[in-house]
């Protein structure tokens, strides 16, 4: 089945997928938590975008999961070891912060939405 994106709640962003880890949730701050519903402790804390965070959102497959934050590039993530396996940087322009992205459905790849340095 699909990842799904949920909307920003409780001040925090949260991405969904059917099967462990389940939950991604940035709430602010630099880093992200993969939860299971209704667990109490973290599976894992993802940290890599030292001025915050504004998306997160898993590929389709569940395995992976791609954050973008105020700076100029994007992370994608093993969510069962929480290691970082790539930086994606934005190959148009200089930017000064990512406020959005998507996973597209087709082909791996990220759409950003940025401002210009």
């Amino acid at each position: 089945a699909p990842a799904r994106l949920l909307p920003d709640i409780a001040r925090g962003l949260l991405a969904w997928v059917p099967g462990p880890p389940d939950i991604a949730w940035a709430q602010g701050g630099s880093s992200v938590l993969l939860i299971r519903p209704g667990g109490r402790v973290p599976l894992r804390r993802l940290r890599g975008h030292p001025r915050g965070i504004t998306a997160v959102q898993f590929l389709p497959e569940g395995d992976r999961l791609v954050t973008t934050g105020f700076g100029d590039s994007s992370l994608v993530w093993d969510v069962r070891s929480g290691r970082a396996l790539r930086v994606l940087q934005n190959v148009r322009e200089p930017v000064d912060n990512i406020f959005d992205m998507r996973v597209l459905p087709f082909g791996g790849k990220v759409a950003t939405l940025c401002s210009e340095q």
